[in-house]
């Protein structure tokens, strides 16, 4: 399958066998989004406020520092990577209907033919319970 990219994309399809093209690339937030303020704001602020808020010492604010800076990074990158949104999508999707990609059983979810969207939850449910 080949995959046309509009054009002004950014995307270089590589020749490198280590390499995988992706089907669809689609570029997403990346250094673009990242902000080292707000990532230090955090880091900073986050023991600050544990300070005040427990009304400990203000030696403790190092040692909570150094403790908490690890998970803080993770969760601030686990937050930024699950909730950016795409920086633009210009690659073209196959635009197939739902057919062409699952077999609906059930006759309440012929509604959903087409290019009708499935809701997730819905989705999720009637997939494991062998609807779709």
């Amino acid at each position: 399958m080949a995959t046309s990219v509009k054009p002004g994309a950014t995307w270089k399809k590589t020749n490198y066998p280590s390499i995988r093209n992706p089907d669809f690339p689609v570029e997403v937030a990346g250094f673009e989004t990242f902000n080292n303020a707000h990532l230090a704001a955090v880091i900073l602020g986050a023991p600050f406020v544990l300070v005040t808020i427990l009304k400990l010492p203000f030696w403790s604010y190092p040692v909570l520092t150094i403790l908490l800076a690890l998970p803080i990074f993770a969760a601030y990158f686990t937050y930024g990577s699950q909730f950016a949104l795409p920086l633009n999508n210009r690659v073209q999707t196959p635009g197939k209907k739902v057919e062409d990609y699952i077999t609906i059983v059930d006759p309440a979810f012929q509604k959903y033919k087409g290019k009708n969207r499935i809701p997730m939850e819905t989705f999720f449910e009637a997939y494991f319970d062998g609807k779709l």
